[in-house]
Order: structure tokens, then sequence, then C-alpha cells
């Protein structure tokens, strides 16, 4: 339920045509910066570090030295520099505004406390922001702003676009909106953001005004509410937790404009009038938690987890702490309900809900624009971890069949093997479409008609491993051409060997990340994949392989766009549930029982029929892997829940052996040799079969706390019950 989720939702159809136009002009407002090709975090991205003489109007980088909280010395010189040579958190945002373009301010983990104060300026009280400008968290620790009760922390104009990675927000404090944050009526995106310990008088967290985005973040432990939506604004909720707040009524989110809500815990929040912790009407894309719903809140129900005031969903959060990365999380404990609660697909951008879903470990990684797809690969030529398009949802006239243009993002792992960007097959089992790169790392593009002809099957160029690259290529059947593009340039144009239109259904598959045929696994990081079904010009593509400077959830390019997915709402981890505040989607592989058939797990089977190394069920496979040997008799595997990833299991003689990060350690677990009789007599099924955990196992001060249990197997006479026999074991 917390998820990455993109910032493409279902508008009520009351909303539907009023929303789109607005959020185009927004588009349109923010695309100032599609075509500065040569700036510095691009290049970056592409090359590694370089020297750049860089044209001041351009993309900026303030890389802030210092914890001490000082002014500008010279706003506008393109320096960020106090008067003693420092480059503070305010002086860069002083010169990111004095200055035209996109900046962006990078901090190393510390605390920045803000202790300039006095009457209100640039230089005092909270930080303005009035440009473009994205803050992000550099390092591997907490990364915090505090305002130490000054003033808010951050104050975004209306002329303002801040984007805010990776950072901590507390100690805002105000008799206004917005302790932590106020958004004036500029627009605001929080990725992996914590804001915390903020007051003000409504939105103690967050008071938005006008356009918010919050992407897999934490807003907790506020006075004044959580979030407070004001009328008019867009706020957008994905992957979020909102915990722990307190405000007169509503403490969690209150919303009076248009709020939009998605794979979020909103729980445990406190109201002192109407103990609610949502207030408005919400549009709910799925896969929430709210713990009291009541009180006149609409728009949850379904497929969600909703709680009231006399009967509340407790999703069971750790209290704030440092969990790992940049910010402070609640990491979820085990026996939430929020466990495994999220969908496990990627949504679609496009405004056409083409969303795909995730199968394997397919997690949330580097991305260019925002977070990116990691593809951990598979085995060999073999393809566990990929997206499946959901093919049924789509209308046939969005399928590309007279011109396509298929565009991502890349950096690939080398493996020896090819790396399948997209590809798709009919209903016949014609291949039709291959997107991908070989192992030499030449580019492949090839189209097939219905019949399965050639319309081409293009092999050249180069694309580079282990960094970023932009991929595309085009067909349009009524110029008959075709155009192969490596980061904007061109690297195959010409006709078509059959000018016939593509194969014109998807009915065996469509995937990204692998064949449809479970073969050719990307391996490595994907990001802002496009498929449109016209053939985009050569500018609109160089548009694509230009990171511009934040992300904003729309595509950059449109018209005849079939999916667009951004990949930041992509799960962090698929099974350590102590990571993070966020819920958790696992490998969603819920539905019937597939029937793989039954082999011995002895060394005696028949060798006409081994175990199978892979069973392929549609999209679900069951690989077999050797994960340990010595063992006598294997029994029973387990997870214990409790974040370590340990793996424990059973042997029939009395041994609970313990796997970790894929090593079985030398010391067992458990040890109850002593007591087990019988064991491997012939076939009998007798000994240890197996072990289990409480549920609060690893809950400090829960009744269950520590304890699991052992059940065994033994001889019994002839013609009575078999025991069941549980050893009085302690825990440890």
């Amino acid at each position: 339920m917390t998820s990455r989720e993109s910032d493409h939702h279902d508008f009520p159809n009351k909303y539907e045509n009023a929303m789109r136009k607005w959020l185009t002009g927004i588009a349109s407002g923010l695309s100032r910066g599609t075509a500065r090709r040569k700036r510095r975090e691009f290049q970056q991205r592409m090359f590694g570090p370089v020297e750049v003489f860089e044209d001041r109007t351009l993309l900026a980088a303030f890389v802030v030295n210092t914890f001490v909280d000082t002014v500008d010395f010279i706003p506008g010189n393109g320096v960020a520099e106090d008067a003693l040579g420092r480059t503070s958190l305010r002086a860069a945002i002083m010169e990111a505004n004095a200055l035209p373009g996109d900046d962006v301010i990078q901090l190393s983990p510390g605390i920045y406390r803000l202790t300039l104060s006095g009457a209100e300026s640039s230089g005092k009280n909270d930080l303005d922001v009035t440009s473009h400008i994205s803050i992000v968290a550099t390092g591997g620790g907490l990364t915090t702003i505090d305002a130490g009760g000054i003033d808010r922390v951050l104050h975004v104009s209306a002329a303002g676009v801040l984007t805010l990675d990776g950072v901590g927000v507390t100690g805002g404090s105000t008799a206004g909106s917005g302790g932590g944050i106020f958004n004036e009526a500029g627009v605001l995106r929080l990725v992996d953001t914590t804001i915390w310990g903020n007051a003000a008088a409504t939105g103690g967290g967050l008071a938005n005004a006008g356009e918010a985005h919050v992407d897999n973040s934490t807003i907790s432990g506020n006075s004044g509410g959580g979030v407070h939506n004001s009328g008019g604004a867009l706020l957008t909720m994905t992957r979020t937790t909102v915990s722990n707040n307190t405000a007169i009524s509503g403490a969690g989110v209150t919303n009076a404009g248009m709020a939009m809500i998605d794979n979020s815990i909103i729980a445990g929040n406190t109201g002192i009038t109407t103990n609610t912790d949502v207030a408005g009407n919400f549009v709910s894309h799925g896969f929430n938690l709210i713990g009291k719903a009541d009180g006149g809140a609409t728009g949850f129900g379904g497929d969600e987890f909703i709680g009231t005031v006399s009967s509340p969903i407790n999703p069971k959060l750790a209290p704030l702490a440092d969990n790992g990365g940049t910010s402070m999380t609640h990491a979820l404990q085990p026996g939430s309900v929020a466990i495994d609660g999220g969908k496990n697909n990627v949504a679609d951008l496009s405004g056409n809900n083409n969303n795909s879903s995730i199968v394997g470990n397919m997690v949330s990684g580097e991305g260019v624009l925002g977070r990116g797809a990691h593809f951990p690969g598979g085995v060999g030529d073999v393809a566990d971890d990929f997206l499946a398009v959901d093919v049924d949802q789509i209308p046939a006239g969005q399928i590309p069949t007279t011109a396509i243009t298929i565009a991502a993002w890349a950096k690939l792992t080398h493996t020896g093997f090819r790396h399948a960007i997209f590809a798709s097959q009919t209903g016949s089992n014609q291949f039709i479409i291959h997107a991908e790169i070989l192992d030499n790392g030449n580019v492949r593009f090839t189209l097939r008609d219905n019949a399965g002809n050639n319309i081409i099957d293009f092999t050249g160029g180069s694309a580079p491993f282990d960094t970023w690259f932009h991929f595309a290529a085009t067909y349009n059947q009524s110029t008959n051409q075709v155009v192969v593009y490596i980061n904007g340039t061109s690297i195959f144009s010409g006709p078509s060997l059959l000018n016939n239109a593509i194969g014109s259904d998807w009915d065996s598959g469509a995937r990204i990340g692998s064949t449809t045929s479970g073969a050719r696994p990307f391996t490595g990081e994907m990001d802002e994949f496009y498929l449109f079904s016209r053939a985009l010009s050569g500018p609109e593509v160089m548009t694509l392989a230009t990171v511009p400077p934040s992300p904003t959830g729309l595509p950059q390019v449109t018209g005849s766009l079939t999916m667009y997915y951004s990949f930041d709402d992509i799960i962090t981890r698929t099974t350590d549930q102590a990571g993070g505040p966020r819920v958790l989607d696992g490998d969603g592989l819920a539905g019937p029982r597939i029937d793989i058939g039954s082999f011995e797990r002895f060394n005696d089977f028949d060798p006409n029929n081994p175990i199978p190394e892979q069973i392929q069920f549609g999209d679900i496979t069951v690989r077999v892997i050797k994960v340990a040997e010595g063992l006598v008799s294997p029994s029973r595997v387990v997870n214990a829940g409790d974040g370590s990833g340990r793996v424990f299991v059973s042997d029939q003689i009395g041994y609970v052996h313990v796997i970790k990060n894929g090593t079985l350690l030398g010391t067992p677990f458990l040890d109850i040799t002593d007591r087990i009789t019988d064991t491997l007599n012939g076939n009998q099924e007798v000994g240890l079969s197996g072990l289990t955990f409480h549920p609060d196992f690893a809950l400090p001060g829960a009744d269950g706390y520590g304890k699991f249990y052992t059940w065994v197997d033994e001889l019994v006479d002839e013609m009575k019950t078999a025991d069941f026999t549980h050893f009085p074991l302690a825990p440890g």
C-alpha cells in the first residue's frame, strides 16, 4: 500500500476535462528546460564528471559545504557563497532564485539548522523558493533541514518549482499555514522525504495551495495536521505514510481541493474535536490504509483497508527512526495488515490506464528522472523479472500498427546475453516487435507483420554498458521510413524492407524487460519508457533524450501516446517488511493453485523424471534453485518475518539450520537431535517435521516476542492416532 505510484489518475467524469486542461497548461509552463541538452546533470549521467564552461542561464549545481546558516554575498553572480566563501543552504537557494533556469542544490548528510531570524526577507527566517530548484540529499546518512522554531522551514512562492529528494524537514513553526512546507501557489514534489516535528495553525507538516506531488514519503508527528490541501489546489499522494499528527479534526489529511491518494497509509493521527484521519472528498486509486475514515470523508472503499472511529485500523508502525536512507521512516512491524497489502503494478501516465504487472523481483532503482526500475536479471538467458503489459485492457486502436515509436533510458549490466527492452507477440504466435541490445552492444530493432514477415530487422550501432544511454526507434508506414536513435542521434535511417502494417494484436503478450517467451532478460536500470502509435520526429526524440531539471509526473512528448512509465511508483523492496514506511507488494503471486507435478525430495528419484529447473505457468515462474547442501532430510523452510532475511530450514533428524544471504551458517539455530528417535527409518515420516514463529516473534514487548514452536512426528502403536509432540523450548 504505500507505493511509489505515478501521477496519473483516473479522474471522475465531472473533473476530467477541467483537470486535463489544467495539467496540460502546467506541462507547457514547465517545458522551458527540455531543450537544454548540454546541462551538467545530463553530461554527468551520460559521460561521468566533465569540466563544463557553462552559460549561467542553464542548470547550476551548487554543492553545500557548510552547516552554518549564512546569506549569499552577491546573489546572481553564479557563485552561491557567503562573505567567507562558504556555500550554505540558504546562500545556494538565494543564488538559485536570482538565476534564470533550473538549479540543483546538493546536500551531504547532516543537520542544516536555520538560525537567521528577524524581519521577513530571503535572508531571514524560512527558506524562500521563487525559482526552479531541486534540493537533493546525496549521501548515505540522514539529511535534515531544521528550522529550530524560528519560522516554517520552506516557502514555495507562486513562481517557485521545488523538488525535495531524500531530505528531512523539521523544527518549523508558524501561526499561519505550513509548519514544515507552505506551497503558496507553486509546484512542489516530495520524493523520499520526511516532514516531522513541525507546527502550524493548518497543515502542520504541509500546507498546499498550488500543486503538490508527494511520493514515497513520510509525514509524521506534526501539530496542526499532517497535510492541508486548500480549495483549488491539487494534491497527489502515492506510497506515503501520514501518521502521528494532531489537529482539531482530520489530523492526517484535510482536503478542500482535488486530492488523489494511492497506495498510502493515513492512520494513527489524533483529532481533538473530530478524531478522524481524513476530512473532505478524495479520489482514491485503491490499496490505501485509512485508520479512521468516517466523519464526512468520501472517496475510499473497495480494495483498501478502511477503519472507523469506533473500530480503527492499527497499521502497526514502529516509531520514526533511522531505518536506512537519508530521511527517517516508520518501519512496518510484524502482523501489520499493510505488509503485502499494496498493488503490484506500474502505472501508465499517458492517461490511457495501460498499466503493467511486475513479475519477479523488479524493484525501484536508480533513474535519470526521479526513480527508475531495477531489473536484477535472470538465470542465464531466462528472464525472471519483467513487466507484463495488461494487454486485455488496451483498446485495439492504441496498439501501434501503421506507425510506432519505442523509447527508454537504459543502464545495462553486461551479462553476455541480449537485453530485451520491449517485445510483443500476436495471438497467432508471431513475434512482431523486438527492441533490444545485443551482448556485444549492437542495437536491434525488428518489426513484423501479421504473417511474420520482416518489416525491418535492423542490427547495428553501439550502446554502452554501465552508463546511461537513451534508446529510441520509429517506423512510419506512410513514409516507409525507419529511424533508430542512441542519445537522440540517428544511427540508422532508411526505408523498411516491407511496407506493411505491424502485427495488429498482442494477444500472446507484451513485455518490458523480456521477450514474450521468457528470454533475453534486461539486466540493469531502466527509466522513462514511452510507446507511441506514431513515429516521433527527430526533435521530439531529442526532447525525450534530454533530461529535464526535475520530475513533473507528466510525459515530455504527447500525441498518440499508448503508454508512458516514469517508474517512480515501483516498490523499494519485495520482502523486507522492516525496510521503510512503505507497504511492500511481494511478488503478487495470488490466484488459483498451480499443479506443477510431484517430485521426490531425496536423491533416489527417477532419473527419467528429474526435478525441473523451471516450471512456467502464464506469467508465473516457479524455479528450483539450490540454496544449500549437506542437509540430511530437509522438511520445511520458513522465514521469521523479522526483516533479517534469514531462512530457517528444518531437518528431520532434529536440526533447524539458518541460511543467511544465501549462505548456510555453520551453527544450527536449534539442535534437538537428542530428543528425536527412529528418524529416517525406511520411508517412515518421523522426526522433526517443522518450525514456525509466533506472529509477534520480532515485536518487542508483545506476548509472542521471541517465541517459536516445533512439531515432531513419532511412531505409535498400530491402529492409534499419531502423537503430536511439542517440546517446550525456550526462545533464544
